[in-house]
């Protein structure tokens, strides 16, 4: 298997508004898109933030049901998905 690119990377946070300010303040960041349960995501809320090419998704969990909760429960905030 070849990996020529990669789409995004999906950090799972506590603290979704806070990651996604520093990221859009620190590094110029833009937020270009959201979801949540009002789009259809269950049990998160998720920000997608783009830089020129970089895309970088920002999950919280909403409650215990969802993986980010058990992945920050164990790992503190990080990266889950590439």
């Amino acid at each position: 298997m070849n990996i020529d690119e990669i789409d995004h990377v999906e950090f799972y946070v506590e603290d979704l508004e806070g990651w996604a300010t520093e990221l859009c303040e620190i590094f110029g960041f833009e937020i270009q898109g959201s979801g949540g349960p009002d789009t259809g995501l269950v049990g998160c809320r998720s920000l997608l933030l783009v830089q020129g090419e970089i895309r970088i998704v920002l999950t919280a969990p909403l409650g215990s049901g969802h993986p980010a909760a058990d992945y920050i429960g164990q790992h503190g905030d990080g990266l889950a998905v590439v």
